[in-house]
């Protein structure tokens, strides 16, 4: 993240107008998804889950005490008892070998050994007072913790508090951006960021007048957006860091019986939990109705949503399944969100041809059935993907900045004439287009920008087919999607698509042969 970039456009956000997006699922019973293990912790109720970045281990909270399951092995590696209590939280750190666990209303914080469930160490927080909320690097990195009075960020190794500011005696959800530079606290309604270097608030955003009652706050991957869910009003805020995007919210409603009148009437739906993808590309809900939502974080588009009953849900460390488990019982399923349930089917494109196509649609729902058909006919698919998708570099630099110069001329003519020619470029264009932003000719800045929202990698229909595609490239892992991913990331990097190759080979070869 640049960490300059978000300081200052998170001075400057605004809510824009117009960018709420109102996601209601139809009132048709969802397919579900494939159901691969059921893991049963032989306890009464699921409180946490965490993957292990290596994708060997499941670390669950149960009531009482971690319960640590080897996933080849398909039983449980080692058990820590919380002292007896629900172990309300837990995190892989370290790079997987270490569990950050803590137990319920119990101001201390837990450092586990995953093979044998012994405690190494502890952080005590002020007074022992209850910890309402922790974040925790993926990597070596730090912890943050956040009680009634506090939000303190210790040190990775010697477990040393950096910093410590004060905060309000409410319930509130902390969050660590990917690259540990970004801490997000959410109190109520409002919420502030905070540098991790230093604890210091570089934004803190205006008093809402009706408090919600917050389930989850995150970061997304790339750190350029914040997601607080309100579990009331049955909306998640998606909150940019960038000056250019605002507010937007993700919202929904279910069919209920009206007492009075006995005819369906729309009611709020409670959100209990959201996670994020490790590719970054799809962030899943649970709620209250019992089903699972799915949502694209390009587009922030519905993705699918899928009966799953349960309140707590984590994806495993290659994105292709997600664990999910509730209060209700202590059994955590595995399901592969791509793949329908036994027995049922989802609607979608007839061929990988057709599928290809559909794949660059601004529906996030139509795209991810495409994407689904492109993932269970790998041969075919990957020979269209080899054919069709090439590494991305700029453009010919002379021919662009003719053309971007002629966004200026004094010929209307020639100003669209060029304004189409550079369209025509495409993403090669996008690098001297945000050159061209810092123009002094007003009309230049103008048609720039008006050609870099077109060319935006969250609407372009090829820029998105592109992304969808390299998903799907990290999603079957075979040797011969791994040489694409190889040559897709020998693009330039001033493109998102080159990073996005780079990190799916790089997660690809963390987690080993498939």
């Amino acid at each position: 993240m640049r960490l300059g970039m978000l300081l200052t456009a998170a001075l400057v956000l605004p809510v824009l107008p117009g960018r709420e997006a109102r996601s209601q699922p139809s009132d048709a019973s969802p397919v579900g998804f494939k159901l691969v293990e059921e893991i049963d912790t032989k306890r009464a109720e699921v409180w946490a889950i965490a993957a292990s970045p290596d994708g060997r281990l499941v670390a669950i909270g149960t009531k009482p005490g971690m319960v640590v399951w080897d996933v080849a092995a398909r039983k449980q590696l080692s058990y820590w008892p919380a002292g007896g209590s629900t172990a309300s939280t837990v995190h892989f750190t370290d790079g997987g070998k270490t569990i950050v666990a803590t137990a319920w209303s119990v101001g201390l914080v837990n450092l586990v050994d995953p093979r044998t469930g012994s405690v190494t160490a502890e952080i005590k927080l002020e007074e022992r007072q209850a910890l309402h909320h922790l974040a925790v690097a993926e990597g070596r990195g730090p912890i943050v913790t956040a009680n009634t009075e506090f939000v303190a960020l210790w040190e990775p190794g010697t477990l040393k508090r950096r910093w410590q500011v004060e905060k309000r005696p409410r319930m509130c959800s902390v969050a660590l951006s990917a690259d540990n530079e970004l801490v997000a606290v959410a109190e109520d309604g409002d919420y502030r960021l905070l540098r991790a270097a230093d604890g210091t608030e570089i934004y803190r955003s205006p008093t809402r007048p009706v408090r919600p009652a917050l389930r989850g706050v995150s970061l997304t991957r790339s750190g350029d957006e914040l997601l607080i869910g309100d579990r009331g009003s049955s909306a998640i805020r998606v909150l940019s860091l960038r000056a250019d995007r605002g507010e937007r919210s993700l919202a929904w409603s279910h069919p209920m019986p009206d007492e009075d009148e006995l005819r369906p009437k729309r009611v709020p739906v409670g959100i209990e939990a959201l996670a994020h993808s490790p590719d970054g590309m799809t962030v899943a809900v649970t709620s209250n109705d019992g089903n699972i939502r799915l949502y694209e974080t390009l587009t922030w588009g519905l993705r699918h949503v899928a009966p799953a009953p349960g309140i707590r849900l984590t994806f495993t460390a290659d994105s292709r399944h997600v664990l999910v488990g509730g209060l209700q019982s202590g059994t955590v399923r595995r399901y592969d969100w791509r793949v329908p349930a036994l027995g049922e089917s989802w609607p979608g494109p007839a061929t990988p041809e057709e599928a290809w196509q559909q794949l660059s649609s601004a529906d996030a729902a139509v795209a991810f059935r495409a994407a689904v058909v492109l993932a269970r006919t790998p041969r075919p698919s990957l020979g269209l993907f080899t054919e069709r998708l090439k590494p991305l570099h700029q453009a010919e630099r002379g021919r662009v900045e003719r053309l971007l110069a002629d966004l200026g001329a004094e010929s209307f003519r020639t100003r669209e004439s060029a304004s189409a020619e550079v369209a025509k470029v495409g993403p090669p264009a996008d690098p001297f287009l945000q050159h061209a932003l810092n123009s002094s000719n007003p009309e230049v800045v103008a048609r720039a920008g008006r050609l870099l929202r077109v060319l935006d990698p969250r609407a372009n229909p090829e820029r998105l087919r592109y992304a969808r595609a390299i998903e799907l490239l990290e999603y079957w892992g075979t040797p011969a999607a791994v040489e694409l991913l190889r040559i897709l990331a020998a693009g330039d990097a001033a493109f998102p698509e080159t990073a996005r190759a780079t990190a799916a080979r790089e997660r690809i070869a963390a987690l080993g042969p498939r």
